[in-house]
């Protein structure tokens, strides 16, 4: 006998780190005089603390937490543009128009594998 596990979904929050975010984050850092303010402090571990507040304040206010849902079920690879396509191609299906059915079914497939060769190559 299997455990059923009632939680299907967990939230994460990854840190957005994306290539603007960083350099955002690399001109706060750069602005910031953090040698004044680690001299500031007497004892070292008080220094590792003010460089450690200063550090995550940057973070929390530059490259800001989102927050995703992940489904226990779903691969991966899986992202919020793919699952919006495979939403409107089933929407086009229940509506019966199958020329735009196969648009999104080859434009789905096609969005896929780029998603999972992107995911096995990171």
């Amino acid at each position: 006998m299997r455990p059923k596990n009632s939680e299907k979904k967990f939230t994460v929050k990854p840190m957005d780190l994306k290539p603007s975010r960083r350099l955002a984050v690399r001109s706060y850092l750069e602005q910031v005089d953090v040698a004044t303010i680690v001299s500031s402090a007497e004892s070292c571990q008080e220094k590792v603390g003010v460089l450690q507040t200063v550090v995550q304040t940057g973070l929390d206010y530059v490259a800001r937490l989102r927050t995703k849902t992940v489904y226990k079920t779903e691969p991966p690879w899986m992202n919020s543009s793919l699952k919006s396509l495979i939403n409107r191609r089933q929407w086009t299906l229940s509506k019966g128009n199958l020329d735009e059915f196969r648009q999104f079914r080859n434009l789905v497939n096609r969005e896929r594998k780029k998603c999972k060769a992107k995911y096995y190559q990171h």
